[in-house]
C-alpha cells in the first residue's frame, strides 16, 4: 500500500485524523531529511571535484 494511500484511508475511512496527521508529519520529517541529507553529499562530492568550469 502507497503511504498517500494509507493515510487517506486513515483520515477518510476509518475517521482517524489525528492518526493521519501524526503519519503525514513522519513522511514530510523524512522527506526533509533525506533532501537534507543529499544536498550535503553533493555539496561534498563537489568540493571534491574540483573546478572543471
Amino acid at each position: 500500500m502507497v503511504l498517500a494511500t494509507f493515510i487517506y484511508q486513515r483520515a477518510m475511512s476509518v475517521g482517524d485524523w489525528n492518526g493521519a496527521a501524526v503519519i503525514s508529519l513522519i513522511m514530510i520529517a523524512t522527506t526533509l531529511a533525506v533532501i537534507k541529507g543529499l544536498n550535503a553529499l553533493s555539496a561534498r562530492l563537489d568540493r571534491r571535484g574540483g573546478n572543471h568550469a
